[in-house]
């Protein structure tokens, strides 16, 4: 269902009254037909069919419910989100068959003279030659080769280049961008892109669909075209393809396609979602598939309360590691590869960390390494695969998080997940990351999914340079695990919350992925840009300047970025005393003030807290962004915060906890400060 842009605050307000009835309109799916879908043999069968627009793997969640409910009327099979029926399971294979017996759909190899790649794609041989064909000049000038139709309306062909050559960005503008062109998609980075656009000509306009990828030092790729409008001899409509067609929603104008050239469209849609589908995995990429990781155990009759945290790290493996012993998963050093895989913890209860400490209770009931990439491979050329969900999961349920979501464009109830990434730092194991954050999720009561990234922390107090290299070599491989969450088309936004040294890599990590967040999520619902929700540094051991360089570049790709800083914190003093005296962004000078960025949305907050010199010692004042029962209270809100209230200062947001301050000489630009912080002090 279409749904206007809200622009007024009124319209929002009726909207949000008809919630409880729009959300019966959309019932959520079942636990059975989530997992039928995640299975992307399915997904390529209802890319076949026509109902699915999207590529297998990486469609959405309400790309497959729209396609599931579509197909249901198509075949007069009964409404609802249940399971696939035996029957409806059949009549799906059956229309892939039948589709790839109508478009002659074949893989065909290509090895390329110049840059000696090889390359395999997709071709639809009822349609084109079966003979590769070379041309010369064009827009782009050079040449190229393609199979062609005999009118030369229907192409595809491969596309290779040494980096050195061309990089992306480079070739987008060189071959797509000199065309005058109607952009239904388009993802450009400067490590891939894909296209999906459509042109005028005399004879009715074309749609070009365009895939290129990096691999190591050559750039791979898959360009098609085919005419809007069906050629001659296509007079009979597929007979798997006409209950589609017919039952098909008019457009916003009330106008419905000639049922001929709409199942044309529809083949030739397939045919493009299908090679997109296949070529990244048969050209180098690869599926990391989280099927064995559902989001909650009690899927599989597991233990409900225990957190799921994806996990990206590029520590040591170590060879044998036992169920039972967490302290068995990773070394403390570097690996030099990325190894993927989930942990559930059972975080401490209240009456556990009274007892026994804030994190000696915790547990992992269940680990699963996923993916380790080879020797050196920063895993920049993979895909998360299988994190459907059958609902979405947001901030913040209810009336609420429903009025935010309708102000969109094309929104409905379901749309729109929630992500958090916690990055951990100096001195921490990888156990302890994974309790810190289920610790730090279960008491601030956060709904969406949860990852963590762990460099290699060397664990010991006097390894501080150590730690600083480790981070720092740390860096690429954080980048491309932070790109595997934003290529996930049901993440709608992704939260970070960073301590101590982990904020160097994370600041290098997002400034180097600006371009990401420039363009469009492939395979999004609607159109917008990537966006980062609430970014989180507590204690950020980051030089000032440095800092302020960096979140320059990230702010503005951010609602709302929050720092804390603190005058008791001994871990940051030291780090400025091995620096040089180089004032560390998470410290306060002695007039109280933190360090200063003239940035709006950058919100930095003196949260010291009062507290004898053992226990500031002892951790308490470098770790209390968990241990302060303030600065939780603070993070809590910022993550279950809505529409306007992701942009709000700390004073607006909690005046009982903050007091707006200036700072002395500087235009009266503001910070603030935690209010009666010693009764804000968890005991």
């Amino acid at each position: 269902m279409l749904i206007p842009r809200l622009l007024s605050l009124t319209a929002a307000m009726v909207l949000t009254s008809l919630a409880p009835a729009w959300g019966q309109q959309e019932p959520a799916m079942s636990a059975a037909l989530v997992k039928q879908l995640q299975d992307v043999e399915v997904q390529k069968q209802l890319i076949a069919l026509g109902v699915l627009d999207a590529t297998a793997g990486q469609a959405s969640r309400d790309d497959l419910r729209n396609a599931v409910q579509w197909f249901r009327r198509a075949y007069q099979s009964a409404p609802g989100m249940q399971p696939l029926s035996n029957d409806e399971q059949q009549k799906l294979r059956q229309a892939k068959e039948k589709f790839y017996a109508t478009t002659g759909l074949k893989q065909v190899p290509y090895k390329d003279p110049k840059t000696g790649a090889n390359i395999e794609l997709l071709v639809p041989l009822k349609f084109v030659g079966g003979t590769l064909l070379k041309f010369e000049g064009g827009i782009a000038g050079g040449s190229w080769q393609e199979y062609r139709s005999d009118d030369g309306k229907v192409a595809i062909g491969p596309v290779s280049h040494l980096l050195s050559d061309y990089t992306p960005i480079a070739l987008f503008r060189q071959s797509i961008m000199q065309v005058a062109l109607n952009y239904k998609h388009l993802h450009l980075t400067s490590e891939e892109f894909a296209v999906r656009a459509e042109a005028d000509d005399k004879d009715g306009g074309y749609v070009s669909s365009n895939l290129v990828l990096t691999g190591k030092d050559q750039l791979k790729g898959v360009f098609f075209r085919y005419p809007k409008v069906p050629p001659k001899a296509f007079v009979e409509i597929p007979d798997f393809l006409a209950p589609v067609v017919t039952v098909e929603s008019a457009s916003s104008d009330g106008s419905k396609s000639d049922p001929t050239t709409r199942s044309w469209q529809l083949l030739m849609q397939g045919v493009a979602n299908l090679m997109e589908s296949e070529f990244p995995y048969k050209n180098d990429w690869k599926a990391v598939d989280t099927g064995p990781c559902p989001l909650s155990l009690a899927e599989t009759g597991g233990q409900p309360k225990s957190i799921r945290v994806l996990f990206g790290t590029d520590r040591k493996a170590k060879p044998a590691p036992k169920q039972e012993d967490p302290d068995s998963l990773f070394e403390n050093e570097p690996g030099n590869r990325l190894h993927l895989g989930c942990a559930y913890v059972v975080p401490p209860s209240a009456k556990d960390v009274a007892n026994a400490g804030d994190l000696a209770a915790s547990k992992i009931i269940k680990y699963q390494v996923l993916y380790s990439t080879p020797n050196g491979d920063f895993g920049d050329q993979l895909y998360l695969a299988n994190e459907l969900a059958g609902s979405a999961q947001a901030r913040k349920t209810g009336r609420a998080r429903l009025t935010r979501q309708l102000t969109r464009e094309n929104a409905s109830p379901e749309k729109g997940s929630s992500a958090l990434v916690f990055i951990h730092g100096y001195n921490v194991a990888f156990k302890d990351a994974l309790f810190t954050v289920s610790k730090i999720v279960s008491d601030i009561g956060y709904e969406g999914r949860v990852y963590m990234y762990s460099w290699p922390s060397a664990v010991r107090v006097i390894r501080y340079l150590s730690d600083m290299d480790n981070a720092e070599q740390a860096e690429p491989f954080l980048r491309s695990f932070m790109k595997l969450l934003l290529r996930d088309a049901d993440i709608d936004y992704v939260d970070i919350l960073v301590h101590s040294m982990g904020s160097q890599s994370v600041l290098r990590a997002l400034s180097s992925l600006q371009s990401v967040f420039e363009t469009e999520r492939r395979g999004a619902v609607s159109s917008t840009k990537i966006s980062i929700g609430q970014i989180i540094f507590a204690a950020p051991d980051v030089a000032g300047p440095l800092f302020d360089q960096k979140i320059r570049r990230i702010a503005p790709h951010a609602n709302r970025v929050t720092v804390y800083a603190s005058g008791t914190d001994v871990a940051l003093l030291a780090s400025q005393v091995l620096r040089g005296g180089a004032p560390r962004m998470g410290e306060v000078n002695r007039d109280g003030e933190p360090l200063l960025v003239e940035v709006t949305n950058v919100h930095v907050i003196n949260a010291t807290a009062p507290m004898s010199w053992w226990r500031t010692v002892s951790g308490y004042g470098h770790d209390y962004f968990q241990q302060s029962g303030g600065v939780q209270s603070d993070i809590k809100l910022i993550l279950q915060s809505i529409g306007s209230q992701e942009h709000l200062t700390p004073d607006q947001r909690s005046p009982q906890l903050f007091e707006k301050l200036t700072y002395k000489g500087n235009n009266g630009w503001p910070f603030w400060r935690l209010r009666d912080r010693g009764s804000q002090e968890k005991k």
